[in-house]
């Protein structure tokens, strides 16, 4: 008897689980102790006996005697429920039940257990054992719901491993397409969604539904880029992509066809449907279906457009959209699908998101380019002032203006500033040019002698403000400088409003519709027949964007979105209506613009 109390002493562990304390043993003596032998005779001190029942439970789990350790838990929970270890062992015999089939006392054992204060881990090893539980019991949906809990709360990476592959096997092999659905729309946000998710693509795969096992995975993709399973994503949507080939003259436009910005989105939509001579039933040449989309000005409304026109319509190309914002929504969403898009945007960077993305639309900084190149080196003039307005337009304008002025050797003598929505600029004048308070008092008969240092002014804003602007200027001698402007100068508004005070002015637009071009003149008459409406920028530059397209799919024998992409690089010297275009690497236009002028009450192009 003595012999197996030792036995039993020596089993006692150096360290009990987090849900009990630890053992009392006794402690080490220094070296330089002697240690007393026992007495003859004399009894050791006996273990208490729920510690005896703890350590042999433990031997036995430790020798996977699930059954035996389970006895020898139970006896102490039952014989000693005020022991210290009781909550260990209605852990240890939470588990024990769980490998020897009995789940219905595992669970209830293990739910005493989680309400007390546990360490991540082993709330983690509980929700596990859990699950376990609920496979033993058929219930594969609740076991999904334990595992993920279990995920949330594991912290080794060894650990969520072995947990992961728990739930992949009940996602691939266990749940019904309606439980996976409920298992997307409830976890939704976990990897544990992401995966099902990923199963319901692929069984609308299967099932033949391709357009909405692409829309899914697109959405898997973006949302879960970070999970294990998202290589298995990848490899599956490369897969897919060859079973999409896109229709050869099927062309998407995306454009605002309702609300505040609808104008501009019908405009540039009737200059499409020219470049596809939808209002010529005999024509001969290469038949365009042009599959139209409404962007609402949104970009969210622009993503979902490009995902339709390549999964439903599988458009060889996109045109559009317009606006800034809903342009770089919509880039994004196809350099991710890998179908081109030809942007009509003027915002500066938004072909450099990829290698799909094009743009056709003269930007702010191509006009000032062209605009001070001309100035500075055909009209040779070398010193500038700036008169602009208070809003982003203007001050952006400036900036470019003077980097392009400087670059070139130019030189900015004067910049004066005035708020968007005053009348009078004569303070702003009367600044820009040296003139004091005092003399204009002076000066009854206007007899002004303003300081002009500089001979180009550069005002970036609008036609009807320059048509108030122009006459002041000359109110006040300031008088033989050339008077410099952007795009927005191009409109009868501008001569009609600043007369022979606008003559002799330089500006730079993307289209003329009086150009002696032949082409131009072609167009503009046409469209003039079809519309009833004289032709502006917004339906040339969309109707060379489709033009563009047309071009490489008459000259090229293109079946993909690759093919037409590399199609649309190639192109050099693009005769279109808005200019001579090309792309460079980054999908950017290299623009020729229009140099325009007024001459005689008339805007005319410069040779």
């Amino acid at each position: 008897m003595w012999l197996n109390r030792g036995l039993l002493i020596f089993l006692v562990p150096l360290i009990v689980l987090s849900c009990a304390p630890k053992a009392k043993i006794p402690p080490k003596p220094p070296v330089s102790e002697k240690i007393p032998t026992p007495v003859e005779g004399e009894k050791p001190e006996e273990e208490p006996p729920d510690v005896v029942l703890f350590n042999l439970g433990e031997l036995l789990f430790s020798q996977e005697d699930f059954a035996n350790a389970g006895l020898k838990f139970r006896d102490l929970i039952e014989q000693y429920p005020s022991s210290p270890f009781v909550n260990e062992a209605k852990y240890k015999l939470g588990i024990c039940y769980a490998k020897t089939g009995r789940h219905e006392e595992s669970l209830g054992l293990l739910r005493e257990v989680l309400p007390l204060s546990l360490s991540p881990l082993r709330k983690s090893t509980i929700h596990s054992i859990m699950a376990e539980n609920y496979t033993g019991l058929g219930d594969n949906f609740e076991a999904l719901r334990w595992y993920t809990k279990a995920m949330e709360d594991a912290e080794e990476e060894a650990q969520k491993g072995e947990i992961w592959q728990q739930i992949k096997e009940i996602i691939d092999h266990r749940l019904s397409p309606t439980q996976l659905q409920e298992v997307q729309f409830m976890y939704e946000g976990t990897s544990t969604a992401g995966y099902a998710a990923f199963k319901i693509a692929q069984i609308y795969f299967e099932q033949g539904d391709v357009v909405r096992s692409k829309q899914l995975i697109y959405r898997i993709m973006e949302d879960f880029k970070d999970q294990p399973y998202y290589p298995q994503v990848e490899a599956f949507y490369d897969s897919m992509k060859e079973t999409l080939v896109p229709e050869r003259n099927v062309i998407g436009a995306i454009l605002p066809l309702s609300g505040e910005n609808r104008v501009y989105g019908i405009r540039s939509l009737q200059g499409m449907e020219l470049a596809i001579h939808a209002f010529e039933p005999h024509y001969g040449g290469m038949p365009i279906k042009l599959v139209i989309k409404d962007s609402k000005s949104s970009p969210r409304e622009a993503e979902t457009a490009v995902e339709e026109l390549v999964d439903e319509e599988r458009v060889m190309a996109i045109i559009g959209p317009l606006l800034s914002v809903t342009s770089e929504a919509a880039a994004k969403r196809a350099q991710e699908l890998e179908v081109p898009i030809i942007t009509l945007t003027q915002r500066e960077d938004v072909a450099e998101l990829g290698d799909f993305v094009f743009q056709n639309c003269l930007t702010n900084s191509q006009q000032m380019k062209a605009l001070t190149s001309y100035a500075i080196g055909e009209l040779g003039l070398s010193r500038f002032a700036i008169l602009y307005p208070r809003d982003l337009y203007g001050i952006k304008l400036t900036h470019l203006f003077i980097d392009e002025v400087l670059r070139s050797g130019g030189e900015i003598m004067g910049v004066q500033s005035y708020d968007n929505e005053q009348m009078d600029f004569g303070r702003e004048i009367r600044r820009l040019v040296g003139l004091s308070e005092r003399e204009i008092q002076k000066e009854k008969k206007r007899d002004f002698e303003p300081i002009i240092e500089f001979d180009g002014l550069f005002i970036p804003d609008y036609s009807d403000r320059i048509g108030l602007i122009a006459p002041q200027l000359a109110y006040y001698n300031v008088i033989g400088s050339t008077l410099l402007g952007t795009s927005a100068w191009n409109s009868a508004e501008l001569v009609s409003e600043g007369g022979k005070y606008v003559d002799g002015s330089i500006f730079v637009d993307g289209f003329f519709k009086d150009s002696p071009h032949p082409r131009v003149k072609r167009f503009s008459q046409k469209f003039r027949d079809t519309f009833d409406l004289d032709s502006t920028t917004l339906e040339a530059q969309a109707y060379d964007a489709v033009d563009l397209v047309v071009q490489v799919l008459t000259d090229q024998e293109i079946y993909s979105h690759r093919q037409m992409r590399d199609g649309l690089m190639g192109i050099m010297g693009f005769d279109g209506i808005s200019g001579l275009t090309s792309f460079d690497l980054d999908g950017k236009p290299n623009k020729i613009p229009f140099i325009l002028t007024v001459r005689k009450g008339e805007i005319q192009q410069m040779e």
